[in-house]
């Protein structure tokens, strides 16, 4: 007994201390889960922290996100050039410009219709402008992710112009007339789709850009300020070329009988002879049946 306890004591006991102080330190080790750089970083600019844009109240762009942003509006105005000048004023301000404009002042309907281009930060600014010009009939808004398609092209005209400086180098080794135009024909086939994919981009870039906002007037209808005159020689001028349009559609749907009639006729015809040539079995059919129905007569 007395030596087993002087095992335990000179054995077991300092490995269990030794593995207890290797928990403790492991534990005064362990790091915080609370990550570095936001006791790094001043307020305001923590990851998930909202930094508001300064003068137009925009929320900020997400950096690497491209989107096409589009509207539609219907607005119904007091005085359609008045209206139209102080939307194109607008767009100025905001650094955007006209890109349409037509206007179709008649008596009793006067419209006109205006294209706005601006820039995306100011997109939902100039809508909040365009509502204070007029009464908002109809209103719509559409933004058109296109980062995938934008990274593309960069990626490939990157790639492509690459390609082009190495074949321009190889054109400066070539020594034979033969690997000369082979290496022209490749560049000059590089050089073809850089400049188509270039336009392409830029056409891309510029609507991720600049917002298009299409925008319809509408001037607010007057009261009538007398009696609406009646002018005979119209109505009866109307009224012949009305009769004549009725005479005219008449003719046309008796034209139209005619020649369906006629492109039917084989079918008619193959029609009435199947006809006849069950015409003689149905009378027997029906005879018998009649025959079948009648009483004997009594002897």
């Amino acid at each position: 007994m007395y030596h087993l306890n002087m095992v335990l004591k000179r054995i077991i006991l300092p490995i269990l201390l030794i593995f207890f102080l290797a928990v403790f330190s492991y534990g005064c080790a362990t790091p915080s889960l609370e990550p570095e750089v936001d006791r790094a970083l001043p307020e305001g600019e923590r990851p998930g922290d909202y930094v508001e844009e300064v003068g137009r109240g925009e929320p900020p762009v997400e950096e690497g996100i491209h989107k096409i942003s589009r509207a539609e509006v219907n607005l119904e105005v007091e005085d359609l050039e008045d209206s139209l000048s102080r939307l194109e004023e607008k767009a100025r301000e905001m650094g955007g410009f006209v890109s349409y404009s037509s206007i179709n002042k008649r008596e009793r309907d006067p419209r006109a219709q205006v294209t706005l281009r601006v820039p995306a930060n100011n997109f939902h600014v100039m809508l909040e402008e365009i509502e204070k010009i007029g009464e908002v009939e109809h209103r719509s808004t559409s933004e058109e992710d296109v980062t995938r398609r934008y990274i593309d092209l960069e990626a490939r005209i990157d790639n492509l112009t690459a390609q082009e400086e190495r074949l321009t180098e190889i054109l400066q080794m070539a020594e034979t007339v033969e690997e000369v135009l082979s290496v022209e024909r490749e560049l000059e086939r590089v050089r073809g789709e850089i400049e188509s994919l270039t336009g392409e981009f830029n056409y891309l870039r510029g609507q991720v850009n600049m917002a298009t906002i299409n925008i319809r007037l509408r001037e607010r209808a007057l009261a009538a300020t007398g009696v609406t005159s009646i002018d005979f020689r119209d109505m009866f001028t109307r009224g012949y070329y009305a009769l004549i349009d009725s005479i005219n559609a008449l003719i046309l749907f008796t034209r139209g009988f005619f020649i369906l009639a006629m492109g039917s006729l084989p079918y008619i015809i193959l029609l009435a002879i199947f006809l006849l040539i069950l015409r003689k079995p149905y009378r027997a059919i029906k005879e018998k049946r009649q025959r079948g129905k009648t009483p004997e007569k009594s002897s």
